[in-house]
């Protein structure tokens, strides 16, 4: 098999892996809205929960192995290494995702969602799981099709889950300030806090994987606005006639 032959099954590879743990990663978050709205039952559900993590994790390392063959293999071009580049953030990225999932689904199994002072929540935790559900699909598409406009709406987006993660806390708060809470009241309490803050997370995995989209197509980082406002400016003042 010629060289060219061998770098382009590489290639496909790497973005069959991609398809599998963007996928695998959506199902547990769709998983997660389920036991969430409690038409699932977290232990009859629990050995699927467990096998799609492990593949998660095992598709994270294969990609490794994948990405560092090929660089060192056949030493590929901006564009091509770019996109290598993009593929190892965001399978890091999902990976976190699927960590942050796992946790929310134990944290959820510790909260009894049928009492009154818990059931509040749930709407909160729907919006706000429908939102993530959203910027994770919408930021692995925008990197599938190459779609800029799509990634900035995502990172657009996590603004609204960072607000939805303030209210959450902020209600929690209220509701259990000034009051002697039982053992049971305290650990709901602290789970549904973890819940949305690992939800949150969810959401910057998903800018994450948007940034890579356009760090793709322009070549530059966008996690770091202050550094890139400041290389413009000393790129304006080296080459002060530049259009």
């Amino acid at each position: 098999m010629s060289t060219s032959k061998i770098k382009d099954s590489k290639f496909q590879i790497i973005l069959n892996q991609f398809n599998l743990i963007s996928e695998v990663a959506m199902t547990q978050l769709h998983i997660l809205h389920k036991l969430l709205e409690m038409t699932l039952d977290y232990k009859e559900t629990k050995e699927e929960i467990d096998n799609n993590e492990m593949i998660i994790d095992r598709i994270e390392l294969k990609m490794r192995e994948e990405i560092a063959y090929t660089i060192l293999m056949f030493a590929p071009k901006a564009e091509d290494l770019r996109r290598i580049i993009s593929y190892q953030d965001i399978t890091t990225n999902l990976e976190r995702v699927g960590d942050l999932v796992l946790n929310c689904i134990e944290d959820l199994d510790g909260i009894d969602l049928d009492r009154n002072d818990t059931r509040i929540y749930q709407p909160l935790l729907f919006h706000m799981m429908d939102d993530v559900i959203e910027m994770v699909q919408s930021a692995i598409h925008s990197f599938s099709v190459v779609d800029v406009n799509l990634a900035q709406k995502v990172i657009l987006s996590d603004d609204n889950v960072d607000d939805q993660m303030r209210n959450t806390i902020h209600i929690l708060s209220e509701n259990y300030a000034n009051k002697v809470l039982s053992q049971q009241e305290i650990s709901e309490m602290l789970l549904i806090q973890s819940i949305v803050r690992d939800l949150e997370r969810c959401g910057d995995a998903a800018t994450n994987i948007a940034e890579s989209t356009i760090y793709l197509v322009n070549g530059r980082s966008v996690r770091h606005p202050l550094a890139m406002a400041a290389e413009k400016e000393d790129e304006a003042k080296e080459h002060p006639n530049k259009n």
